[in-house]
């Protein structure tokens, strides 16, 4: 049986002590495997809140005032709900006056409502948030001010011959945008990701893109941040291969690795940014409407990118390639 129960800090987290009266919140009843409490302030009640996933299809909710004595306050069921809850509150495009909440579990299905410190009551959803094979058990920083930063478990990855064990995605900044279906969550890389760029990258502006044509010929790596902006015109295709793998644009969607999401221009233009790593692909599109999240081993590493068009030539607006630095590069010692 699980029970949430918790151990402070007094010296900014270099050591830890267990909590005497834990467990604060004991298991539930309904099945031995409730597990992964999310808890955060609720400035509005001036109470902590705990949603906590107590089985397949419940999400429950607790609130308190000390984190040390919590009050079952309500339940969210009959949605499916699974495991790794998630939960903040988004302005809606933008406008600080505007929020809502979005509530999302481990496979990214995520549903946008109002929560009232005990309540939280769904207004539209649950959305995919991403069309990936790789992304789980995504959680967001609570303390970026103005900005929510969400990571993921890059789920099922393999690799052989290699010293570590599963990944995790790039850090995207989640926006709440209004579409013509509703509002949805939009995920697109945060602009730190800037500081891994090396060199000055490749820029190619309004430039027709042909039939046969590859203005990235020559071009090979393996890590790569790409941005372009295209006008598909009368194209029946258009995409970006790399290392033997595409990135692929056609009037049904986008599509990667197998998987696939609908996708349509933005007055005539579609979006993309893609960030290639030895063991991942991560695409967002139009400005992050879609993201795909996917592991990969490239059959074929070193093989120059090749940017296409078939059917019809299409209008390649602008194109930003960058070859990416590792994170874990240090500065030479003077």
């Amino acid at each position: 049986m699980t029970r949430r129960s918790f151990s402070y800090s007094n010296d900014r987290g270099r050591t830890w002590t267990r909590y005497e009266g834990n467990p604060v919140v004991p298991n539930q009843g309904l099945t031995a495997t409730e597990r992964d409490p999310r808890v955060f302030w609720h400035e509005p009640t001036k109470k902590w809140v705990m949603v906590l996933y107590v089985k397949r299809g419940v999400a429950r909710f607790f609130t308190s005032d000390d984190l040390k004595h919590w009050t079952h306050a309500s339940d969210l069921t009959g949605r499916d709900f699974h495991e790794c809850p998630d939960m903040f509150e988004l302005p809606l495009d933008g406008d600080k006056t505007k929020t809502k909440w979005i509530l999302h579990d481990a496979p990214f299905n995520y549903s946008v409502g109002t929560f009232d410190g005990k309540t939280f009551t769904p207004e539209a959803g649950p959305f995919r948030g991403d069309f990936g094979g790789n992304f789980y058990a995504a959680q967001t920083w609570t303390h970026t001010p103005g900005r929510r930063i969400q990571i993921a478990w890059m789920r099922g990855g393999r690799y052989p011959g290699m010293p570590f064990n599963q990944q995790m995605s790039f850090p995207c900044e989640l926006r709440l945008v209004t579409g013509p279906e509703g509002p949805r969550l939009y995920r697109y890389p945060v602009k730190e990701i800037a500081a891994l760029h090396s060199g000055k990258g490749l820029v190619v502006t309004d430039k027709r893109l042909k039939v046969g044509d590859n203005p990235l010929a020559g071009v090979s790596g393996d890590l790569f941040d790409i941005e372009m902006a295209v006008r598909p015109g009368r194209a029946s295709e258009f995409g970006l291969r790399m290392h033997g793998q595409a990135v692929t644009w056609t009037q049904d969607g986008i599509s990667c690795l197998g998987r696939s999401a609908s996708l349509s221009p933005v007055k005539g233009v579609v979006t993309l940014r893609i960030l290639l790593d030895r063991t991942s692909l991560e695409v967002f599109a139009n400005d992050g409407e879609v993201s795909m999240t996917s592991c990969v081993l490239p059959a074929r590493p070193e093989t120059p990118l090749e940017l296409y068009a078939k059917g019809a030539e299409a209008h390649l607006e602008s194109l930003t390639v960058h070859r990416l630095r590792s994170a874990w590069d240090r500065p030479a010692a003077r």
